[in-house]
């Protein structure tokens, strides 16, 4: 009603006198004035007089005036003592009552005829008549299926269930599956298969051809490239597990959502997801360093693999796992469970509490039960106890209590990234923004100053006639830069902006949680195995080539095609090394089958 009330000033409100019904009363010589709006409006936010006065002098886009029967002498029997008998346009007798000198006729009659209520009570979310007459024709409300209760229209499909049978959210308007959008279940589907199938391709090929490595440069690459594999394939094993819950809970989602919010089931897909994607983006951290390193030391000649480099390369991983299980499962901790429980799920049969209640609707109740008490001190372990109170012994084992955790907040269990400035979780998770953010930027820095010094190089080679196989892996090298910068970019900057904007409160983005979390953070998890990697890339290349005599063969009338082998030329940045000649000119060469000859050799990657 205020956001409604603010478009209008003085000028576009009008006088006007009202009566129902329409008829000359004798004895009535008094109307109600009204200062109504001049154009009509959204009338699902009043109600009351309000609501009656806007709908029946046709101010209301949507709503029709409740109105229409006409009071007869004989009706609502036994109120109205002061009533005072007179003549309805010359046709039928009614009713009037006196007050302060004068008489109206301002009541509603309930269709039992028994009952007249003032005008206040029409259209109010409460069955005054008794026979639901006075609420049937008004359209600001909702009416639960099992109880017959009106809510509010505006929370009808507002997330929030206020039906204890929630028919509020689980309607023809709302509710739906896990994954609504035909579209995200689609990509959900596709990037979770590719994601598997590619990233468990490099770790197995990788893991093979582990113990061929000869120098350390190359063992600990290899490493941090099975890791972000590794990473990669929990997120795209999330996915899978997501799209097989959509797929089996279907359109009945909805009423099993607090079940599903609430399980274990939510939370491990929560771990893993989050998990998956902290691995992948740490040790994708660990691997740009380690690029930039190596060019920066490249007058030194790496060493064979020893034990302590391998050493070096479990605590690597050791690291980055323990880390990256931490940020997912603390939020599950009991210890910190005031910091990220977002409410409790009770019992059905438990109408006190409907939906999924907060810190609010429990601190309200506890306060109406057990008188005036300081809310911050409630913590959930004594909301709990103080609950338990407030039952029977017999009731008090049948709450069915289960708390709603962190990533719990959406269908598709995600890390609660979308909070607002007084969410206890906030901390946390600006905490984890921040760290993420700040491993972008030093991959961002990183592979700069690695493609900056690749440029050089190659105008040096240019400059001094230098080998063009050289520098046409120089320039793929530089684009394959270009799209690790262009990808991590395009993921998380827009990402970390959506964040803060929601923050703010400037843009509400909790309805995009599925989008993120099926294509804007998982896609990067199908890139990856093809910028990190040249064994995926290899085997369509040798696709490609098999295919194409056989299009030849089947085409004799169309031009012969040729391909060169572009995807095998682009040699992985992690796997070879290359010779630095006294000019700072660098050349092609592999760390396994062909040794560099020069004194001196760099780790490109």
């Amino acid at each position: 009603g205020l956001e409604s009330i603010k478009q209008f000033d003085r000028k576009s409100c009008v006088k006007e006198s009202f009566i129902f019904p329409k008829h000359k009363i004798f004895g009535v010589t008094k109307k109600t004035e009204l200062n109504l709006p001049g154009t009509r409006i959204n009338c699902d936010h009043t109600f009351g007089e309000v609501y009656l006065y806007l709908s029946c002098t046709d101010r209301c886009l949507n709503s029709t005036c409740p109105l229409t029967r006409n009071i007869q002498y004989d009706s609502c029997p036994g109120q109205n003592s002061n009533r005072v008998y007179t003549l309805a346009d010359n046709n039928y007798l009614t009713f009037v009552t006196k007050s302060q000198g004068s008489y109206h006729n301002n009541y509603f009659l309930c269709k039992n005829n028994r009952a007249c209520i003032t005008y206040n009570k029409v259209c109010d979310l409460v069955d005054d008549c008794g026979d639901r007459s006075d609420e049937e024709m008004c359209t600001n409300h909702f009416q639960c299926n099992n109880t017959g209760h009106y809510i509010d229209r505006t929370k009808q499909c507002d997330g929030v269930v206020d039906c204890t049978d929630q028919s509020d959210e689980c309607n023809q308007l709302c509710g739906g599956e896990i994954i609504k959008d035909i579209r995200l279940k689609v990509f959900s589907w596709a990037i979770g298969f590719l994601a598997v199938t590619l990233n468990a391709i490099i770790l197995s090929r990788n893991t093979y051809s582990l113990r061929r490595c000869k120098s350390s440069v190359a063992f600990i690459n290899k490493i941090l490239i099975m890791l972000i594999s590794l990473g990669d394939l929990l997120v795209g094993l999330y996915l899978l597990l997501i799209s097989m819950a959509d797929k089996y809970h279907g359109i009945g989602y909805c009423e099993y959502k607090p079940e599903w919010l609430t399980s274990l089931e939510c939370s491990l897909l929560g771990i893993l997801s989050t998990t998956g994607s902290q691995i992948s983006l740490f040790a994708m951290t660990i691997l740009s360093v380690t690029r930039f390193l190596g060019i920066k030391n490249s007058m030194r000649i790496p060493g064979p693999v020893r034990k302590t480099t391998v050493l070096k390369a479990i605590a690597i991983t050791i690291l980055a796992i323990s880390a990256s299980v931490c940020i997912g499962s603390i939020p599950l901790l009991e210890t910190f469970e005031d910091f990220f429980v977002n409410g409790m799920k009770y019992d059905s049969k438990i109408p006190l509490f409907v939906g999924l209640p907060g810190k609010d609707l429990h601190f309200n109740v506890i306060e109406k039960y057990y008188g005036r008490m300081k809310k911050n001190t409630l913590r959930w372990s004594l909301i709990n106890t103080m609950i338990d109170g407030m039952f029977t012994h017999v009731n008090k084992g049948h709450l069915g209590r289960r708390k709603v955790d962190f990533f719990g907040n959406d269908g598709v269990c995600l890390f609660k990234y979308f909070v607002k400035g007084n969410d206890p979780q906030a901390p946390f998770v600006y905490v984890v923004l921040a760290l993420n953010f700040a491993c972008f930027v030093i991959i961002t820095a990183s592979y700069v100053i690695i493609n900056f010094i690749s440029i050089t190089s190659s105008r040096q080679l240019i400059q001094g006639d230098g080998n063009e196989m050289t520098q046409k892996r120089n320039a793929k090298l530089q684009r394959k830069i270009s799209i690790i910068i262009t990808t991590d970019f395009l993921c998380w900057v827009p990402f970390v902006i959506i964040c803060v904007l929601h923050t703010l409160e400037v843009i509400d983005a909790t309805p995009w949680y599925a989008l993120f979390s099926i294509i804007i953070l998982p896609i990067n998890s199908v890139i990856n195995p093809l910028l990190y990697d040249d064994t995926v890339s290899g085997l369509i290349d040798r696709a490609i080539k098999r295919l194409v005599p056989v299009w030849n063969a089947v085409s004799p009338f169309r031009q012969r095609i040729t391909v060169q082998n572009n995807l095998g030329q682009v040699d992985n940045i992690g796997q070879h090394l290359t010779c630095t000649t006294s000019g700072g000119n660098i050349q092609d060469t592999t760390s396994e089958k062909q040794p560099c000859t020069s004194r001196t050799r760099e780790t490109v990657q």
